[in-house]
């Protein structure tokens, strides 16, 4: 977990990048009120942190978005055994949607994060739930099919969050594969489709989410995961085509992500994917990799010599 000191550094590079979002992931790293034994102290930000990063974000015109697994990816809290029966299976990272404390303690993680993050966003995560109907939804999903479950849990999810008032973004891998259930959604929701790899087209991974009326972001990656440094010519293929398709087709916002949560890779390591992110968004149509590896250096290390 990135000390204190490091987010605000952060904070001043990404704004004088003209990054203007940062979304801090959580999964058992905040200190909730509602579920203390799964943050460890040191291991996870507090609200007092959380509202000072949120007043320091501000001065640099940063709007902080916290995302907070809401669906998968949740074993380091249901490993534990207070919070084990939320399960899908036992001890397992999938929430069951059928459990009557599931959206209640959604809630309790969403309304104590309302009260520390004031912006307009909420992410609730739900990707990535490879678990769901090989447990206690495993009859409901067979009987109605993995894509119906699923897409009714984040509409119940998106009704249990409504008194926060955020618009809640949702990574959209499961409901890709189910284009003709999108449309039941809420309408005010925001997916945010997600795709690492550096393929020439990324027409099809949009178009669900886009012909259904919903309003969608991309999410392209640094590729810093699972390995000690990233693999700058995967990150910058994916970047550069995913943008550009997202513009042409009409997403109307970027994540660009960085996954430090394996411990592998450093940060600083990041900002050379990072920073192509922000030229990518902000530049219109297609952004040239060549242009942006020749300014990189001077840009970023004050380096005229043109070897960075």
């Amino acid at each position: 977990l990135p000390n204190m000191d490091f987010l605000k550094r952060e904070i001043r590079t990404l704004a004088a990048y003209k990054l203007n979002i940062f979304s801090p992931y959580f999964e058992h790293t905040f200190a909730y009120a509602s579920t203390p034994v799964a943050a460890f102290p040191g291991g996870a930000m507090t609200p007092e942190e959380g509202k000072e990063l949120v007043e320091y974000a501000a001065k640099y015109h940063i709007t902080i978005i916290p995302e907070q697994e809401a669906s998968g990816h949740l074993h380091h809290v249901l490993k534990f055994e207070q919070y084990s029966t939320l399960g899908e299976t036992p001890h397992g990272a999938v929430l069951a949607p059928g459990d009557s404390a599931s959206l209640p303690q959604i809630g309790e993680w969403f309304g104590e994060l309302a009260k520390v993050f004031p912006g307009p966003y909420a992410h609730i995560g739900a990707d990535e739930t490879d678990q769901l109907g090989l447990g206690r939804t495993r009859d409901e999903v067979a009987q109605k099919g993995l894509g119906a479950v699923y897409l009714n849990f984040l509409s119940q999810i998106h009704k249990q969050l409504e008194p926060n008032h955020k618009r809640l973004l949702f990574w959209g891998d499961i409901a890709e594969n189910s284009p003709e259930l999108v449309g039941t959604l809420p309408k005010d929701m925001i997916a945010v489709s997600w795709h690492y790899d550096a393929k020439p087209d990324f027409t099809k991974n949009l178009e669900p989410f886009l012909k259904s009326g919903l309003e969608t972001w991309v999410a392209s990656g640094v590729n810093n995961w699972n390995r000690v440094y990233p693999n700058n010519n995967e990150a910058l293929g994916n970047i550069r085509a995913f943008v550009r398709d997202g513009q042409k087709l009409g997403a109307t916002g970027m994540l660009n992500t960085v996954w430090n949560d394996d411990g592998e890779g450093l940060f600083d390591e990041n900002w050379f994917g990072v920073l192509f992110g922000a030229a990518a968004a902000w530049q219109p149509g297609e952004s040239s990799e060549a242009n942006f590896i020749a300014s990189y250096g001077q840009a970023f290390h004050n380096d005229p010599s043109g070897k960075i």
